[in-house]
This record gives structure tokens, sequence and C-alpha cells, in this order.
């Protein structure tokens, strides 16, 4: 039983190695040796089935190596377009205030421009601009922004990280959003997204007697989006 199961640790040890016999001439020729005769002559065959035969004395030296799987050999591919390099991202939608029965909504858009790591990860800045009509006033956050694409295919979910500041509104601001990618060129793709942010609302408000006091009010809007990136 030993005996057995070397030889079959063998034999597949074998199947993942090939000869390569390189020759004084500057050839190098990989496949499988059939036969060598020792200071006369030897038969290798090559992958694609063509035999060639040589002396001896043609021959420098006789090697064996690893075979390559086809699959490692292919290198991978980006099938949802994103590689490594600048990537910029631009965004329209609208906005619901979910905590305010008055619906203070507000139309939204988005540019960002940053680094994609790989086929995955996405790392950049940007700014936003946000017209909320019933009260009329608008906010411009500037923020860092992270985005996640799940798989590398064509047709991809993926989650959206914002995480900044609005100087006209004196505080902090945060989305997050899921949605999916559509692959339409090479670099290019087009997004339906959905979500929530976060915009935290600084209102100084005076009062008598010369004194005045600061107000904070966390603003939740629910958003649908629309994108394409490049």
């Amino acid at each position: 039983m030993l005996l057995a199961a070397l030889s079959c640790y063998v034999g597949m040890m074998a199947q993942d190695m090939k000869d390569v016999v390189y020759l004084k001439n500057g050839s190098i020729i990989k496949g499988l040796v059939i036969e060598q005769i020792p200071t006369e002559s030897l038969k290798i065959q090559t992958s694609d089935g063509s035999l060639f035969v040589y002396n001896m004395d043609e021959v420098l030296k006789i090697t064996k190596e690893k075979v390559v799987k086809e699959e490692e050999e292919v290198p991978k591919i980006s099938r949802n377009g994103l590689k490594r390099g600048f990537r910029a991202i631009a965004e329209l939608g609208y906005e619901m205030e979910s905590n305010d029965d008055d619906g203070d909504n507000s139309p939204v858009l988005n540019l960002s421009a940053g680094y994609q790591l790989n086929s995955y990860v996405f790392l950049g800045a940007g700014v936003g601009f946000r017209y909320y009509m019933d009260d009329d006033k608008s906010s411009v956050p500037i923020y860092f922004n992270f985005r996640s694409d799940f798989v590398n295919v064509k047709i991809n979910p993926f989650v959206d990280v914002k995480l900044g500041y609005s100087p006209s509104y004196s505080g902090a601001y945060f989305s997050t959003s899921m949605g999916c990618r559509f692959k339409i060129g090479e670099k290019h793709g087009l997004s339906v997204s959905a979500g929530f942010a976060l915009q935290d609302n600084r209102k100084v408000t005076e009062s008598y007697n010369y004194y005045s006091y600061d107000s904070y009010d966390v603003m939740t809007n629910v958003f649908i989006a629309m994108g394409f990136d490049f």
C-alpha cells in the first residue's frame, strides 16, 4: 500500500513537471523527453505534439521545471472596469428630510475624485451641494469618500461612505449608501444608490440683554441618487 501511494504521488508530481532541454546554440525546448540514448540522441515532444530529435553533442543540459497551469498564466482581468489609478465620480439625486414634518427636501449633487486602489476599493475626497427649498438655505459639505465594490463583475453592488464638514451649516456631515454599478465602457460606469445622511446643524440665536446661545440640530435625510464614474 505504501509503494502504491508513493507511486501515485510520484505520478502526480510527474504530471506537474516538464522537461526543459537547453541547446548549445541558445535554444530552449520544453516538453516531454520520450527517448534518450546516452552520448547519442534524444527525442522531446512539445505540448502541441511536435517531435524534435537532437544529437547529444548539441545538448548543453536537461532540467525539469514545474508546469504553470493555464489559469495561473492568465492575468486577473478587471471585469468591472475598475483599475488602479485616478477615478472621478459625479452623482445627482434627491434628498428628503425624515425627521421633519415639513419635509425639507433638496436636490443632491456630489463630485468626488481620488485613487482606485484595485478592482474593489476607492479612496478620495469631494464636495457636495444641497439646497433646502423650504428653509431657503444651502449646504456645501466637503468630505472624504470611501467606496467598496463587492465583486469584480460587470454589474456589481457597492457601498459608499462620506465623512466631512459643511461650513455653511457649521456642522459635521456623514452619509452612507448602497447601490449597484453597471459597467458601460472600458473605464466608465453608471450607478443607482439609496442611503441616508446626517447633517449637524449649529444655530446661533440672539436674545435680549445682549446674550446669545448656540442650539444644535441633527438633520436625518434619506436620498436616492444616480452616478457616473470614469
